[in-house]
């Protein structure tokens, strides 16, 4: 043997970290670590599915040298979705705020106060810039005070975990959605737009819904809530939780999905919209855009039943193309042409 398969094999040894299998249920207030440790079919991995099956599996739990490393806009998304979902005092007990950072300090003054903050910062909390937190605090008041938004995050509860299992194709396919906020009627799901291009807002919204195929999450969260009647009736349910609000999760005949999207820079605009299922007595939705959104949920599920029989899940999920000739047709609709 020599080195290069000495280290090929060496690498198919290393243990990969066991996953945390759920059973089929109900979960209240689960950590989102905990969630994205079990590897059930999420949005994010069918939306990764549709883009390529190699993105899939470079990010998912069978890559163990996969990089998990959170960017500043993730932390900052994730401070207000605390605020939102949970309210000040839960926000206020995991955030530190950092000292003010004034414009005449150096840079090393300005590190040296930091390093000072971080001292004293209680060994509990997360420390957030000066200009960090208070954006936070002025983003989550934008959707908070708004009566037309904060209701998609009141009279239900928040970080609510589903785990289902799925006949497809004859295979049973493990599925999971992470609620933000479950109400017995609605779905409340927050987003962030970095509107770079500085578009108008809504439509920047409408924009990320379909080049981050939000449609396709939305589908695949209100498939998963068809099954919550089904796992009270059968006691599959984990967590605190009152009987009042199980009970009105239970009776609820109609639900929907509502987006509340916030602009993560500069002024801290909001815009929400909903998508309602429509279910008919068929399985189906006669909503068209659900129509399409399931399309695609099912055709990401086909590429993993597919890509699982091909590759397994040691070895990467790469495809092979061939170059071919770039011409007009193959470019974006909004390609310019000479006339």
């Amino acid at each position: 043997m020599d080195a290069a398969e000495k280290l090929v094999a060496m690498l198919d040894e290393r243990a990969k970290p066991k996953p945390v299998v759920h059973a089929p249920g109900i979960y209240f207030g689960m950590d989102a670590a905990e969630y994205h440790a079990d590897p059930a079919l999420g949005s994010s991995n069918l939306r990764d599915l549709l883009k390529s099956p190699a993105e899939y599996w470079y990010s998912s739990h069978m890559n163990i040298d996969r990089d998990d490393e959170d960017t500043r806009a993730t932390v900052r998304g994730t401070a207000t979705h605390l605020f939102v979902l949970n309210g000040s005092d839960a926000f206020k007990a995991r955030y530190f705020r950092g000292p003010d950072q004034q414009a005449w300090m150096t840079p090393a003054q300005k590190a040296t106060a930091t390093k000072k903050a971080k001292e004293t910062m209680p060994a509990r909390m997360e420390y957030l810039g000066a200009d960090e937190y208070d954006r936070v605090l002025v983003a989550s008041a934008m959707i908070v005070r708004n009566p037309h938004l904060a209701v998609a995050f009141q009279g239900g509860m928040p970080e609510v975990a589903i785990f289902w299992e799925e006949q497809f194709d004859g295979k049973m396919v493990r599925c999971k959605a992470l609620f933000d906020y479950l109400k017995p009627r609605g779905v409340g799901d927050l987003k962030t737009v970095d509107n770079w291009r500085g578009h108008e807002f809504r439509r920047s919204c409408r924009e990320a819904i379909a080049s981050h195929r939000y449609d396709v999450q939305a589908a695949h969260y209100l498939t998963g809530r068809r099954y919550v009647k089904q796992f009270l009736k059968d006691g599959r349910f984990h967590g605190e939780s009152t009987a009042d609000y199980r009970m009105a999760l239970w009776g609820a005949q109609e639900y929907a999905f509502q987006f509340v999207f916030l602009q993560s820079r500069g002024t801290p605009l909001t815009w929400s919209t909903i998508i309602t299922p429509a279910w008919n007595s068929n399985g189906g939705s006669d909503n068209p855009f659900m129509q399409e959104a399931l399309a695609d949920r099912n055709e990401a599920i086909r590429i993993y039943l597919e890509c699982m029989d091909r590759f397994g899940s040691n070895t990467p999920w790469l495809e092979f193309e061939r170059p071919s000739e770039c011409d007009v047709e193959s470019m974006p609709s909004w390609y310019r042409r000479r006339g």
